[in-house]
């Protein structure tokens, strides 16, 4: 960057330049894109999770709506070389699904915390409510976990053991500590090739078909609702031996109140 004229038309020349470098990029991207398979998995992954949620989602608290929107930010980001981001934004996605398992059950809570969604975490146990309206991120994980235990098929509840883990390693791409160690400057973007990407789809697919499940059992009667394309979506989700053991039943908890 050219330092030596710090005034707004210098500034407006190198903004200029740098647009121009971004928009370079994104038609190279672009170009290798159509051509490759692993995005096009990761771009299916994300219209099927997104085709599913766009039906289930109703009055539940926080409202699926708003991970729809995660869902479809993450082809964004992959195709821009942006993995780290790609990576918060599946976190976020895991969190908002065990967000909607508890808070879905706890109204009272759930009121508290409409007030300031943005609250740190409290550890203030003479105020119960607003207490368990700003727990730490396993304590939700941690509920859904038990909750989802007395799902008859026992495929909720092993989906939320494995989004836990997927969790704690997704949290790499929001925390310093593994990038501070690096010697040298990083690069603004990551290298886009076949390997990255389909590494990042297969996380991406397992997480997003785990929070299906989990989602699935604590809505069900929607679920068993579902129109044949949605289905058909979350089938493809979920692989051919989750579906047939979600179809030999039982499946399922009580809906919520």
């Amino acid at each position: 960057m050219n330092r030596a004229l710090p005034h707004s038309q210098a500034i407006r020349v190198e903004v200029d330049a740098y647009l121009a470098d971004v928009i370079r990029l994104a038609q190279k991207n672009c170009r290798a894109l159509a051509k490759s398979g692993a995005f096009n998995f990761v771009y299916k992954v994300s219209l099927a999770g997104d085709c599913f949620l766009a039906r289930v989602c109703s009055n539940e608290r926080p409202r699926l709506a708003n991970a729809r929107s995660l869902l479809q930010r993450v082809p964004i980001l992959v195709g821009c070389g942006q993995f780290d981001a790609a990576e918060a934004t599946l976190r976020k996605f895991v969190e908002t699904a065990f967000l909607c398992l508890y808070f879905t059950d706890h109204p009272v809570e759930w009121t508290e915390f409409q007030k300031n969604p943005g609250a740190g975490i409290s550890r203030e146990t003479t105020t119960p409510i607003a207490n368990n309206a700003h727990r730490e991120p396993s304590f939700y994980a941690n509920y859904a976990r038990e909750l989802l235990a007395g799902e008859p098929s026992g495929l909720a509840v092993a989906a939320a053991g494995r989004l836990i883990v997927a969790y704690g390693r997704l949290s790499q791409a929001v925390h310093a500590a593994a990038a501070s160690v690096n010697k040298h400057l990083g690069t603004a973007h990551d290298a886009i090739d076949e390997q990255s990407i389909g590494r990042f789809g297969e996380t991406y697919r397992r997480c997003v078909a785990d929070v299906a499940i989990v989602v699935a059992a604590r809505l069900c009667k929607r679920f068993d609702s579902l129109p044949p394309v949605h289905r058909a979506w979350f089938d493809w989700l979920v692989g051919s031996e989750t579906k047939k053991r979600l179809r030999a039943g039982p499946f399922g908890l009580d809906p919520p109140r």
